[in-house]
């Protein structure tokens, strides 16, 4: 790149002969070379400015290089725009940029701003060009974060008072006073509004002027009292100042109480919750702190009250402050955390954020106003991002003082990865204090059918921190407030006061178990679940009513031995049966083949009376056969001698005796017979037995007597035995053989025993043993226990509610009316691939229905596992049926299957674990859980 003059040359010539000295001069002319221009890069951190030298790495050997100008795009439009050099250049949301021309420049990038600076081009003196390439590396800014803890919301030192000049004044309009001292509005009952207030010293004697108030139970100042806004889950704490006035310590009684609001500013009946009460023995000050936690968002009224005798004289009160205290309340009872404010100090979207809350109790739960909802692991942490911070509530079940951190970090974020992050952390406590927790005891109570049940479940119930009352209760499927009256489906109804007491009404002719009542009980500040049962006995209605007669009215029997025909009819009256009721007869016939019938002719009875009958027994030439008369209509039927009815005995080769019903039935004079001559009363023998317990066997005394009779107890040994008990409570035995049984009225015990045998409960509350064999047992009126023992049995219970156990074998059993229960033990069960099969008639399921008693049979369930145990399926004619593992391995196959008649599978749901809540809810599945 030399140009310029060469040093002269000189030189000197010869031809040999002579020699001759020259010069030569020599110049180079100057060539203009291209410069080098170099890509200039930097890096600074986001909020930091960064400089340098763009013609660093530029050179140019003909020229001392500087910057003409540069150019950028400036509002992200695609287009650069122009800048000479030593202008700046503002990039919008970018930064700026200042080059000068020696080519120093000063990048300053925006607030919070990261990335790709958009490239700048700039152009040297000399013409050649280079670009200059800036990347902000993004930095994560630290959130703000604060906590909120305290919030008064209603305070009252009297110090905003102005006195007259002797030093206190009873008519000191109280809601007129306002002041740095003074939070909300303070009110009175009386016209004027006037409380007195003066300076301690008057009072108490001495010279403080400090100012208190004097509440007293004269006309002027009873009360004082201030409406507060409180929401649900907060805890509050009441502090304030209280003596008795000197002198008068027995008129200084007080107390401080809150009671609800409604919408139009009156108080709630039954919402008042008494603080504290004031009884002081001595003139001294006392500091008083009370605390509450809001059950429900509203307003309050906190009251003061004189409870003193009357007169001038009272209670001094100084320094009330009501305030809303976060981050305190009672174990096991959710309470308000302290407001958590955080957020993105850089705003621009490149942040993102996340909160987490460490050192929380394990087993802890936690909550927001919007439905997040977290219990605490063993780590002690939680991540509320996305919660709504200011609304979190904690429940804690141990007492005890927790101190929590929150940590707040914003993250920058690039391409879905975090390049940078920041943390604050604020620390706070939360207070968690005992509770004396109360319990209240289970009820269960006993009513008779058709009655009104009255009580209170709180008998006996307490607590030291406050009255203790009902909230809600559930039954049936449905959850009621306190004081609201739950009707369920033919059951009845029932209402729980928020005092404890309830009234159960059953529907007429409901008996049996009633649906758990469950229902919350509270102290104010804690709860406890507590449960109701009713269990409404039968109480025998009876079906039948007699008009008066010359002598009474009864069944007349006139029975005509050569036709064995019974003409029946009532005489001395009238005689009406109830809708759906029925009477009975029983007609013993003497046929060596067992094969006599009955033909029934209804001669003169009334619409809707209906006849039929049934062969109930037949042995050693002896058939049992019983005539029912049943209102089939719409409405009671009365009858009267005009309307008769015959029973003509077909087939017999002996004669045939009316021998019990459960009416009263005379025989005709004309056939008076002594039953004594066909029944051995009682005296059992190894043979076949005859006995009619009754202690009238003459003129026809076959059911209840106006006289009371003694039960029976007669254990009958080998052969055919026929038994009716006596009117009281029996106790038979059938021993072997195939027997007839008949309990009567009474309530009593009866076997079967060995043998296919006939047991009938008949009135009152019965107690049904078929035993072996083959059995028919049929419990009657009254609540019956119905076991089948052994064999195929069947087994109705008849009126009113039953226990009906079919036992080992295939059982069909009919509950009838009431509440039916119907029970399997693990020994009723057969075997995979041999299942035992029972069948029930009439299961009626849903809130009031029928009860499928499981618990002896499943062996280990619980309520997590009662699919394994339960398989619901149908069979070809569309019936439900229960297949039961009793080991809790149904897949492999049941041991005991149970076939709803008439109920459809989805009658009951859908699927086994559907069908099995269904089931528990409505009280139609007992097992042990």
């Amino acid at each position: 790149n030399y140009h310029g003059a060469v040093p002269l040359v000189s030189y000197t010539v010869s031809d040999g002969v002579s020699s001759d000295s020259s010069t030569l001069s020599i110049s180079v002319t100057p060539v203009d070379d291209k410069g080098v221009a170099g890509i200039d890069s930097n890096t600074t951190l986001e909020d930091t400015a960064v400089s340098g030298n763009v013609l660093d790495n530029d050179r140019d050997i003909d020229s001392n290089l500087t910057v003409a100008g540069f150019s950028v795009d400036i509002n992200g439009d695609g287009t650069t725009e122009s800048f000479t050099a030593g202008q700046t250049a503002t990039i919008n949301g970018v930064g700026t940029l200042t080059l000068g021309s020696d080519g120093g420049y000063i990048f300053a990038p925006a607030g919070n701003w990261s990335g790709a600076v958009p490239a700048v081009t700039y152009t040297t003196n000399t013409g050649t060009s280079a670009t200059l390439n800036i990347d902000v590396t993004p930095v994560a800014d630290k959130p703000a974060l604060t906590i909120n803890n305290y919030q008064t919301v209603a305070s009252m030192n009297f110090e905003d008072v102005a006195l007259p000049s002797q030093g206190y004044s009873e008519t000191i309009q109280i809601n007129t006073i306002s002041g740095t001292s003074t939070v909300g509005t303070w009110s009175t009952w009386n016209g004027s509004g006037y409380v007195e207030v003066g300076k301690e010293g008057i009072y108490q004697g001495g010279s403080s002027s400090n100012k208190v108030m004097e509440i007293e139970a004269a006309t002027g100042d009873k009360t004082l009292y201030a409406d507060i806004q409180v929401e649900a889950g907060r805890f509050y704490e009441l502090d304030f100042d209280v003596a008795a006035r000197n002198g008068h310590i027995a008129s200084s009684g007080m107390s401080v109480s809150l009671v609800k609001l409604d919408a139009s500013g009156n108080p709630v009946t039954g919402s008042s919750v008494v603080l504290y009460t004031f009884s002081p023995t001595d003139s001294s000050w006392h500091n008083v702190t009370e605390n509450w936690t809001a059950e429900a968002s509203g307003t309050y009224r906190l009251i003061f009250t004189s409870t003193d005798s009357g007169n001038s004289y009272g209670a001094l009160l100084d320094n009330i402050t009501f305030s809303a205290v976060e981050n305190k309340g009672y174990e096991n009872s959710f309470f308000s955390l302290g407001d958590i404010n955080t957020a993105l100090t850089d705003t621009d979207g490149s942040e993102e954020l996340a909160v987490e809350i460490s050192g929380l109790p394990v087993g802890a739960v936690l909550k927001d106003g919007a439905g997040h909802e977290l219990t605490v692991g063993t780590n002690g942490k939680l991540d509320v991002t996305g919660w709504s911070l200011t609304t979190l509530q904690i429940q804690v079940d141990q007492p005890g003082n927790y101190t929590l951190t929150v940590t707040s970090t914003s993250s920058e974020v690039v391409n879905g990865s975090v390049v940078d992050s920041d943390s604050s952390q604020a620390n706070f406590t939360i207070t968690v204090l005992d509770v004396a927790n109360f319990t209240d005891a289970n009820e269960v109570v006993t009513m008779a059918e058709d009655g009104v049940l009255g009580g209170s479940v709180l008998t006996g119930t307490s607590s030291i921190e406050g009255a203790v009352t009902v909230s809600s209760f559930s039954i049936g499927g449905g959850s009621y407030a306190a004081g609201q009256t739950a009707t369920v489906a033919n059951i009845g109804t029932l209402k729980v006061n928020a005092d404890g007491s309830y009234v159960f009404t059953p529907v007429k002719d409901f008996n049996g178990p009633v649906p758990t009542v469950n229902y919350v009980v509270t102290d104010g500040k804690t709860t406890d679940a507590s449960t109701l049962n009713i269990t409404v006995t039968a109480v025998e209605d009876t079906p039948v009513s007699y008009s008066s007669g010359n002598s009474g009215a009864y069944w007349l029997m006139n029975y005509t031995s050569n036709a064995n025909e019974f003409d029946m009819k009532v005489k001395n009256g009238t005689m009406t049966l109830a809708v759906g009721e029925s009477l009975h007869w029983d007609i013993l016939v003497t046929d060596s083949d067992q094969n006599a019938t009955l033909t029934l002719i209804n001669k003169s009875l009334p619409s809707g009376a209906t006849l039929s009958s049934e062969r109930l027994y037949a042995e050693n030439g002896e058939v049992m056969l019983r005539v029912y008369l049943t209102v089939t209509g719409n409405s009671a039927i009365t009858l009267s001698q005009d309307n008769q009815f015959t029973i003509d005995v077909n087939g017999a080769s002996g004669k045939a005796l009316l021998i019990n019903s459960d009416e009263y039935v005379g025989v005709h004079p004309n056939n008076e017979y002594d039953y004594s001559t066909q029944f051995d009363n009682g005296n059992a023998s190894q043979w076949d037995d005859t006995d009619w317990l009754s202690s009238n066997v003459r003129g026809g005394e076959l059911a209840t007597s106006s006289s009371s009779q003694t039960g029976q107890t007669v254990s009958y040994g080998n052969g055919e035995d026929i038994a009716y008990g006596a009117t009281g409570g029996d106790s038979l035995s059938g021993g072997a053989d195939n027997d007839f049984i008949d309990g009567r009225a009474g309530n009593d015990t009866l076997h079967g025993d060995t043998g296919n045998d006939v047991v009938l409960g008949g009135h009152g509350n019965d107690t049904l043993y078929g035993d072996a064999g083959n059995d028919y047992l049929d419990g009657g009126r009254g609540s019956d226990a119905l076991y089948g023992g052994s064999g195929n049995d069947v087994l109705k219970g008849g009126a009113d509610s039953d226990t009906l156990v079919g036992g080992a074998g295939n059982d069909t059993l009919t509950g009838g009316t009431g509440i039916d229960t119907f029970k399997w033990a693990l020994g009723d069960a057969g075997a995979v691939g041999s299942a035992a099969r029972d069948s029930i008639t009439d299961f009626k399921a849903g809130v009031g229905g029928d009860v499928l008693d499981l618990k002896d049979l499943l062996q280990g369930e619980n309520s997590s596992n009662l699919s394994n145990y339960l398989h619901f399926d149908k069979d070809a004619a569309g019936n439900a049926v229960v297949q039961i593992s009793s080991s809790g391995n149904v897949v492999g196959g049941f041991d005991q299957a149970i076939t709803l008649e008439g109920v459809k599978l989805s009658d009951l749901g859908a699927g086994d674990a559907n069908i099995i809540n269904n089931l528990l809810a409505n009280g139609n599945l007992k097992v042990d859980l």
